[in-house]
């Protein structure tokens, strides 16, 4: 059985950061003259014997650090928040924001990577609920990813049986939706940021007003408001003080990634059914889909989907099928020459991981002549 418990005890397995950090690239240089001192150590970007160590092997692949790839690190609005996280208390709450990130960082980081932005983003709900999943601001705004009302469509509903606001798994993708939405408008990440914060209309007219184009300028010039001056500031501070953990004497545990997917589900069936059928604990299937707000999936809707770990997927696809309560049927499909997973999954217009879980695959690697069966929707037959 997959439990929450058995998901925190991970916690038993320590890597220092900074040993990984120098697997995977060069730290970002700070300026030499750029002094603090940490816990009475001296502070000091440059390159140590223990980062000099390695390489060492990382088992889990997709779980490193942040590698940043947006600019304005060394700007003195960033670098003075930066000191500010070197106190310790500082660190020691930026540790506890980010272990409490464990469960949905994979998921995060992976779909940040699929549509192809920055991986700082995300620090977006680092800053905005600290990963609390059923945060809610003072102007009503809710979720990991702090949508207000107005602002969820179209990517997500609220009604009496939902609110997809608290799914991390929809609110991830509607959040990194609006920041694309943006970008498209305005052409800079750190300006689609900086409107994640303070609202579209509110940089756009700032531009229009002054013909300044970067958010450094609108912001010096007081052009924005003082919450989304500081926001973007924090937004790359926050990426650069995890990716020097390591140098300043955090040592956060780091935990094997969690992989999710999503199954459709009849309406009208409660959590607990499918958490028992699934073999999952319940109070896992709940947090995970904390937008479903009686406890069952929207008897209103014919089916909707459900957020569950992905080894537990077959397991309730079985039961699903079963019990004639799937709106799936399956087609054998033999793999071709050139074929991927990604590929076959295009071509049949579903999620890749609808296919691997489906068939219980134990990666995404398929073979020449290997039988799949390819689960299709029949809600609309």
């Amino acid at each position: 059985m997959v439990s929450l418990k058995s998901l925190c005890l991970t916690v038993l397995i320590l890597f220092p950061v900074n040993q990984i950090i120098a697997v995977t690239r060069t730290p970002l240089p700070l300026p030499a003259d750029f002094g603090m001192r940490t816990n009475n150590v001296p502070f000091t970007m440059e390159e140590t014997d223990e980062d000099k160590a390695g390489p060492l092997e990382d088992p889990w692949q997709r779980n490193h650090p942040v590698r940043l790839g947006l600019s304005g690190y060394l700007e003195p609005e960033v670098l003075e928040i930066f000191k500010e996280y070197t106190q310790p208390h500082r660190i020691a709450w930026l540790s506890s924001v980010y272990q409490r990130s464990f469960l949905y960082r994979n998921h995060i980081f992976t779909t940040l990577a699929r549509h192809q932005v920055p991986p700082e983003l995300f620090f977006i709900p680092f800053i905005e609920s600290e990963f609390i999943i059923t945060a809610r601001s003072t102007s009503n705004a809710m979720g990991m990813w702090q949508f207000v009302d107005n602002s969820m469509a179209p990517w997500m509903q609220k009604n009496a049986y939902k609110d997809e606001r608290l799914s991390f798994y929809q609110a991830t993708e509607a959040g990194i939706a609006k920041l694309i939405d943006n970008y498209r408008v305005l052409g800079d990440w750190l300006l689609a940021a900086a409107a994640y914060n303070g609202g579209l209309g509110t940089v756009t007219r700032a531009m229009s007003r002054t013909g300044l184009k970067d958010f450094w300028s609108l912001a010096r010039a007081n052009e924005l408001p003082q919450e989304t001056q500081r926001y973007v500031p924090k937004l790359l501070a926050t990426a650069l003080f995890v990716e020097h953990w390591g140098r300043l004497s955090g040592r956060p545990q780091w935990f094997p990634p969690v992989e999710w997917t999503q199954t459709m589900v009849p309406g009208g069936v409660p959590l607990e059914t499918l958490a028992k059928e699934a073999g999952i604990d319940p109070e896992l299937i709940f947090h995970a889909n904390r937008n479903l707000l009686l406890g069952v999936t929207p008897p209103n809707e014919r089916f909707y989907p459900v957020t569950l770990p992905t080894n537990s997927a077959p397991r309730l696809a079985s039961y699903l099928l079963s019990s004639g309560k799937s709106h799936l049927h399956s087609v054998p499909h033999v793999v071709r020459p050139g074929e991927t997973l990604w590929s076959i999954a295009l071509a049949y217009g579903i999620p890749w991981e609808l296919i691997q879980s489906f068939n219980n695959l134990p990666n995404t690697g398929v073979r020449e002549n290997q039988v799949l069966n390819i689960p299709l929707d029949t809600t609309d037959e």
